[in-house]
């Protein structure tokens, strides 16, 4: 009785045939998952800006519409009619603090990106409030006192390459401060009309959807006039179009790309590695073993090639990461991603597209297979 076709002996005694396949596979492997992963550090290190930061804080400068109508006996000026609004939002269970005041912004930049985010400039005494419901904690120097001072996340400080004592914004601005948090949350003192937005300053819980939300609570319908720099609802739909979906284009361009190459590479690669082996398989089909036979004996073959190229890929990409992490990402103040799904799942489904396109020179070849007769020709 005749044995099975053993998958690993040529494998095992054609080790520079072979290598040059899985060395291929693994350098793919390792070129999608590791861009997957640096787009995905951008993705995360700007996710605790955009989406859990605008769960517990909106900006807004409201119109003298709304401001007219909200609080029509409440004087005649725009800082009474604020302060009016501003008490009928305290009155709100989702509310911990509101503020009339200025805010600017402070910025990261990622491996692919940058994004700016508000930041507000309170008096001295609101600061702790502020920075107790953001959920952070000073670290090193002190909380801002005086005007035009900062205390800025210690990822932030990372991230720019600041230390205490530099100015910024013109030389307007003194850092005296690094506190740090969940939300990479920044704080300031009055600016004098040096800011980006003027207008109310609120603390929620995270279960306001939006500032329309909010203040239709408190029985004030906001219009298009009004300038909401940021809620949640703004800060989801910014991550979406301008995060999510600029990653996800761009991986997809990029992967389509390599699946495209690795096709190629790996089927001409593989086409001659079969033509080479014909007149073993004819050997074979001498021997008494079927068609079918030396087939599965293919697919085991390429099984293994492949399975070693995607294993040893995915656990290089992990030392790769390490590295960019420990040498790039976290002196940056950036959140790296080690573990990331929907590219494991693209990766192996590429994969799987390259290996029904093997299928074709390896039914060919089973189609050419004779008996010894073939191996005379």
């Amino acid at each position: 009785m005749m044995g099975h076709l053993s998958a690993g002996k040529f494998i095992k005694n054609n080790k520079k045939q072979v290598a040059v396949i899985i060395v291929a596979l693994i350098l793919s492997v390792m070129g999608m998952y590791v861009v997957g992963a640096i787009l995905a550090s951008t993705r995360e290190s700007f996710r605790p800006i955009l989406i859990d930061a605008t769960k517990r804080q909106i900006y807004l400068e409201l119109s003298d519409e709304t401001l007219w109508t909200a609080a029509p006996d409440a004087g005649d000026t725009r800082g009474e009619k604020y302060s009016a609004i501003k008490q009928e939002l305290e009155k709100l269970p989702e509310v911990e603090m509101v503020r009339l005041s200025e805010w600017t912004q402070f910025s990261i930049a990622a491996l692919v990106g940058n994004l700016g985010s508000e930041m507000p400039l309170l008096k001295p005494d609101d600061i702790p409030t502020y920075l107790d419901h953001m959920k952070s904690k000073l670290v090193d120097g002190r909380l801002p006192e005086d005007d035009f001072e900062l205390a800025l996340d210690s990822a932030v400080m990372r991230n720019r390459g600041y230390k205490i004592g530099d100015k910024l914004g013109n030389n307007l601005w003194t850092i005296v401060g690094i506190v740090e948090g969940p939300y990479m949350s920044c704080v300031g003192t009055t600016a004098h009309g040096n800011n980006y937005g003027y207008g109310l300053i609120i603390l929620t819980d995270e279960t306001v959807g939006s500032a329309e939300e909010l203040f239709a609570k408190a029985g004030i319908q906001l219009t298009n006039l009004d300038r909401i720099s940021s809620d949640a609802k703004k800060g989801a739909e910014l991550f979406q179009v301008e995060v999510v979906d600029q990653i996800d284009g761009a991986l997809t361009g990029i992967c389509l790309g390599v699946i495209i190459l690795v096709a190629i590479s790996v089927t001409v690669a593989y086409n001659s590695y079969m033509r080479n082996r014909i007149n073993e398989y004819c050997l074979y089909a001498s021997l008494g073993y079927s068609r079918m036979e030396v087939y599965q004996m293919m697919l085991k073959e390429i099984a293994i090639l492949f399975g070693t190229g995607i294993l040893l890929g995915f656990a290089l990409s992990g030392g790769v990461i390490y590295l960019i992490d420990m040498l790039i990402l976290h002196p940056k103040g950036l959140i790296p991603v080690y573990i990331e799904p929907r590219q494991f799942s693209w990766i192996c489904a590429a994969m799987a597209a390259v290996i029904g396109v093997l299928q074709f020179p390896a039914l060919l070849s089973v189609h050419r297979i004779r008996t010894i007769d073939k191996m005379e020709d």
